[in-house]
């Protein structure tokens, strides 16, 4: 799985999640986000659903919004809300996703926020 960062607003941030490579589908993807907080917001957490069902090369665009108390006590990541926030222009993305075994898989990494003419963006086309 890979993520893109489209846009970081006050309110929602949007994006794209790629399944770049595996030969089993991944299930109940979701994505979490940490960002500098935005005026009533805790932690700068912002979290959604990204898909029920992604197979390999498949993109699913996503829009997160600021996490509720009760989704705030679902974090699946240890540590994601310790230390500062990620710098200016960047967001700690975390991605979870059930294996066909039923296994969940996680990944976390710090991404740019990217416009539309990033390199980051053009990783995600297709021939």
């Amino acid at each position: 799985m890979r993520s893109a960062i489209l846009n970081y607003g006050t309110l929602y941030t949007a994006g794209v999640v790629r399944y770049i490579h595996g030969s089993e589908p991944a299930y109940s993807v979701q994505v979490w986000l940490r960002g500098t907080p935005a005026e009533g917001e805790t932690w700068g957490l912002r979290t959604c659903p990204v898909a029920e069902l992604m197979t390999s090369g498949q993109s699913v665009s996503f829009t997160a919004y600021p996490a509720n108390a009760i989704e705030q006590g679902h974090l699946p990541f240890d540590g994601f809300l310790d230390g500062p926030a990620p710098p200016a222009g960047h967001l700690l993305v975390g991605l979870t996703w059930k294996r066909s075994d039923g296994a969940t898989d996680k990944l976390v990494e710090v991404r740019p926020v990217s416009g539309p003419q990033s390199t980051d963006v053009d990783l995600f086309k297709t021939s």
